[in-house]
């Protein structure tokens, strides 16, 4: 069995099982430990698990064991582990849901030769559905992150090496404006970003980026200067569109690369995931991701210092910052100094008690659900319930 598979042998899986020979009987103990164990409960059926569905019967009925476990869980998406070899996204649909299939697709068709993917994708679902699953084959490894910091230097420059011809071939392909592979609006991932699952501003050409969210840039500046002199905030937006860098070429951009979703083995970078904000973006936003998204103190900028001097041996780390970083990290506090509201996005449902002997219980945000979220500049009001903050 593979390192970085998991055993679904009832031992394993079970705490406290107590094993019985045929034709033995159980020692007196290993009788009093089962002694409050009722496994007649048949009917009528009562449902253990709100989650998969797993009742008593076939707790008491079968030797069913599930091979299907929840990896990972955020606002409203699941990644289930099917076996060893596979993994199921269950996700809403959102305006970038199934992208990460669209890309995964067109690099396979492109015959892509250095930008590591996984073996298989599947896709099930439509933009007019409320749900969609995507299923893959699992790639065996571990996130970069984690064996970073014990790598030698050679083996260091081993993984940039390999990212930098994966970077190298993906900015081959290129569009004359900012859009998703399938040519729709490409949702803004970098500067005009909305809380999730919100996506209101979309990535357009050179100083049109920045027209498309100019009412909250001026909401923004006035907050940060602390000013309702509308001459003094339309000259420090005239200063942002200045200064804001030119977009073309357009390539493909992953937008989201990052320690975690580099899976390696032995050396060897086994895929890239989550190309879910992927598309067609300005040169510069790969490389300014990649230090954007990076999360202290997981040591990335070591590897993409590496990457970018290679791939952009033009631009210095300095000049980058100066001539591209900064006027858009500018850009983006403006943007974050501005107060949004987006409607029903605080209405919530409180989860009962799991059960008696679990009452654990959470809360379900309708934003992930079925929300108007509807954006508008202005103060975002909340009103807590009694116990509502110890899970905001």
């Amino acid at each position: 069995m593979s390192p970085y598979d998991f055993s679904f042998h009832p031992t394993d899986l079970i705490p406290g099982l107590i094993f019985c020979a045929g034709g033995n009987v159980l020692a007196a103990e290993e009788q009093e430990k089962l002694k409050n164990v009722d496994e007649r409960k048949r009917h009528p059926v009562d449902v253990l698990c709100r989650s998969c569905g797993w009742n008593t019967y076939y707790e008491c009925c079968t030797s069913y064991i599930s091979r299907i476990r929840i990896l990972y869980a955020k606002p409203n998406d699941g990644l289930w582990l099917l076996g060893n070899d596979w993994l199921l996204w269950d996700r809403t649909t959102s305006k970038t849901t199934g992208n990460d299939y669209m890309v995964y697709k067109f690099l396979k068709d492109q015959g892509s030769q250095d930008i590591p993917l996984v073996k298989e994708m599947h896709h099930y679902g439509t933009s007019e559905d409320p749900f969609q699953f995507t299923v893959m084959s699992r790639a065996k490894g571990v996130p970069l992150s984690n064996v970073w910091t014990s790598l030698s230097p050679e083996e260091k420059k081993g993984y940039a090496q390999q990212i930098t011809a994966a970077l190298r071939e993906l900015r081959q392909h290129t569009s004359p404006v900012p859009q998703l592979l399938d040519g729709s609006p490409l949702p803004d991932a970098v500067i005009g970003r909305c809380p999730w699952p919100s996506q209101c501003k979309y990535v357009e050409k050179d100083k049109e980026w920045i027209d498309g969210m100019a009412d909250e840039l001026r909401a923004g500046i006035a907050n940060l200067m602390e000013t309702e002199d509308k001459s003094v905030i339309e000259l420090r937006l005239q200063e942002l569109r200045d200064n804001f860098p030119d977009g073309a070429p357009y390539v493909l951009t992953h937008a989201d690369l990052h320690f975690a979703n580099i899976m390696v083995h032995d050396g060897k970078i086994e895929a890239i995931f989550d190309w879910d904000t992927a598309g067609y973006y300005p040169w510069w936003v790969e490389r300014f991701t990649t230090y954007q998204r990076s999360i202290d103190p997981d040591h990335s900028d070591e590897l993409f210092d590496l990457v970018w001097a290679e791939l952009d041996p033009d631009w210095s780390k300095e000049q980058f910052e100066s001539k591209i970083s900064t006027p858009i990290w500018e850009t983006t506090d403006a943007w974050y100094r501005c107060e949004t509201t987006h409607s029903e996005s605080h209405d919530v449902w409180f989860r009962p008690a799991w059960c008696e002997c679990k009452p654990f219980g959470g809360l379900l945000r309708r934003k992930e659900f079925d929300s108007e979220l509807k954006h508008e500049i202005g103060p975002d009001t909340k009103t807590w319930p009694w116990n509502m903050s110890a899970w905001l």
